[in-house]
């Protein structure tokens, strides 16, 4: 697969892990912030779904499950990626910096 097609399954797992949580973000200002629970909550609850392991969870996107192998490559691949991404939103950096670093763990997730 090229690396754009599983960036957008990855991202897309990703959504529709967290689309039950949208009502969770408080509005602050006219704008949205998530609390820190709220955060913990979702990220938690990705560690612990079974989007992977579960074969309907593949067929329900028209997709052939796949062998155990990539499913812990994929599992440990978003572990990994949202223990990075914690410890990013939990930081004291800017939003731009806090961005570059989002972006730099996206290009170094393992494509192949």
């Amino acid at each position: 697969m090229t690396k754009s097609t599983i960036l957008i399954i990855f991202i897309s797992i990703v959504l529709i892990s967290c689309n039950k949580n949208e009502k969770q973000i408080e509005t602050n200002n006219s704008k949205n912030y998530m609390t820190d629970n709220n955060f913990k909550k979702i990220i938690n609850e990705i560690v612990t779904s079974d989007t992977f392991e579960n074969p309907k969870n593949w067929e329900t996107r028209g997709l052939n499950p796949s062998n155990r192998k990539v499913i812990t490559l994929l599992r440990k691949s978003t572990n990994n990626f949202l223990g990075e991404l914690e410890k990013i939103y939990y930081s004291n950096e800017s939003s731009e910096i806090k961005l570059k670093q989002i972006s730099n763990m996206v290009d170094e997730l393992p494509w192949d």
